[in-house]
């Protein structure tokens, strides 16, 4: 499975009745890809200098959808020629490497994603030493959903900001921007989320009729597990995509890792090489997964961008906050393959009409 960008194509307006609770687009999936990565680019590559930058917060777990962000933040640098001189997950973060590698005026960016609030709590305190430990230099926070269910960590948190003095934050969705741009004292600003910069992708017909019901098992989701009566249907499998082998990913890592270095294509730092072959692998996992199916079922917001990279028709759930609907509702990102549904039955109901209606 390719995992380079595609050329990227350059549409819109019905509306579908049923399970559907927003307009369909005319768009097929190429041309919402091409128009979302053109947002990005004109909404990032002014905030990014040619100066040292840094890299903060690796991914360093299973979830497919982090990886995929860390893809695209890879590939946007690359293509304005900018290699972070320093990269690291929340576990190894060294703040004395960071300022050698950095200067006096480098920049820090810090991963994207949706854990700018208090319910992912170990990222929003990384985010918060930075601003403490390096007053002096510009951080970009890459593009994040903001969700706060503690008033008073949102209080923290905007005093940290403020105390700064020289924070960007963009953010995926204009809950987040109107939340951000009341609370917090800095730049913020719309921009879609990153993994949109991996570009098409094209695989194989799907080997498995079945219809994947691809759902939250984590903090964020927000209905009970399935009913027995959906589980047990012979047309559907329900799944999530957090559980990995994780020797035979660290092997399959290390292994694109050694390629790179021969090809010459390998980041500044080993531990940057690493990580970026390890986002690729787990972004590989989840692509094989979804790509081995004719429909899909989800309320993972990763799901739906990496089956609109793909090209997959596939329905929504939402997660427990709003997080899919606000983002989709900001980017119009209803592409001609997609729907959303408020319920599980209905998303089912509505994928099985569909591959009824196209054999």
């Amino acid at each position: 499975m390719n995992l380079h960008p595609s050329p990227p194509v350059s549409g819109r307006g019905r509306r579908n009745n049923g399970a559907l609770v927003v307009e369909r687009s005319l768009e097929t999936s190429r041309q919402t890809i091409a128009r979302l990565q053109h947002e990005i680019d004109e909404v990032l590559t002014p905030l990014v200098p040619g100066e040292k930058c840094a890299l903060l917060d690796f991914p360093h777990h299973s979830n497919v959808g982090d990886s995929a962000i860390w893809m695209g933040e890879q590939i946007f640098l690359s293509k304005l020629g900018v290699k972070p001189a320093y990269i690291c997950a929340t576990e190894n973060c060294d703040w004395n490497a960071i300022a050698k590698a950095i200067g006096p005026d480098g920049t820090i960016f810090i991963h994207g994603g949706g854990n700018f609030g208090d319910v992912w709590p170990k990222h929003q305190l990384l985010r918060e030493e930075v601003l403490e430990r390096f007053p002096e230099h510009p951080v970009l926070q890459l593009p994040q959903t903001v969700h706060f269910i503690d008033r008073n960590e949102a209080d923290r948190t905007a005093a940290r900001i403020r105390k700064h003095g020289s924070f960007t934050l963009a953010v995926r969705d204009r809950k987040s921007l109107a939340f951000a741009r009341e609370r917090f004292k800095c730049n913020v600003v719309l921009c879609p989320d990153m993994a949109f910069c991996i570009g098409p992708i094209a695989a194989a017909a799907a080997s498995d009729q079945r219809i994947l019901l691809l759902l939250r098992s984590d903090r964020e989701k927000k209905d009970p597990s399935p009913a027995d009566a959906i589980l047990q249907s012979p047309d559907l499998l329900c799944t999530d995509w957090l559980t990995e082998n994780y020797t035979e990913t660290r092997l399959r890592s290390g292994g694109r890792l050694f390629a790179d270095m021969l090809r010459g294509k390998a980041a500044p730092t080993l531990r940057g090489s690493y990580y970026n072959a390890l986002a690729r692998e787990r972004v590989r996992r989840g692509l094989r997964q979804l790509a081995s199916f004719r429909y899909i079922v989800s309320d993972r917001l990763h799901v739906h961008i990496l089956s609109t990279l793909l090209g997959r028709h596939h329905t929504l759930l939402d997660n427990n906050y709003g997080k899919l609907s606000s983002f989709i509702a900001a980017w119009n990102t209803n592409w001609d393959g997609m729907q959303v549904c408020h319920e599980l039955p209905m998303a089912v109901e509505a994928a099985r009409r569909e591959i009824s209606q196209n054999p």
